[in-house]
């Protein structure tokens, strides 16, 4: 563990990224640590998906999302390690072609999940109907 607050280790997290530089210490192993186990479950769910689905196509392309996604040099560094494409992906894109004044798209990153249900309640043929 590291002796540093939380604010501390955040703020190091938004300027930093998972770049892995001499000014970030100890906490250099640390990140090391999460980026590896990252990448081991990216992994892992790659074989998982090639050995139960055996026609399948051929993963190209990570498509990001969340706000972590945001992180400063993880797009980079997943796309090394992995071999292929990783990149943020983009929650406004089915809005239409006039969607009107949108927030910042790496902020909106965090709120993909929210964004993406409600596009998809928006579709729903049924939603008149929701007692909710």
């Amino acid at each position: 563990t590291l002796l540093i607050s939380k604010e501390e280790a955040e703020e190091l997290k938004k300027v930093h990224g998972v770049s892995f530089a001499k000014e970030y210490g100890s906490a250099l192993g640390l990140i090391k640590q999460h980026v590896d186990e990252l990448v081991d479950t990216i992994e892992r769910s790659f074989q998982f998906y090639y050995t139960h689905f055996t026609h399948s196509n051929t993963i190209s392309h990570v498509t990001m999302s969340g706000g972590g996604s945001n992180m400063k040099q993880l797009p980079e560094l997943l796309t090394s390690r992995l071999g292929i494409t990783c990149a943020q992906g983009s929650v406004w894109k089915n809005l239409g072609t006039k969607p009107g004044i949108l927030p910042d798209e790496s902020r909106s990153l965090g709120y993909a999940t929210a964004i993406g249900l409600a596009l998809r309640a928006s579709d729903n043929p049924y939603h008149q109907f929701d007692m909710i």
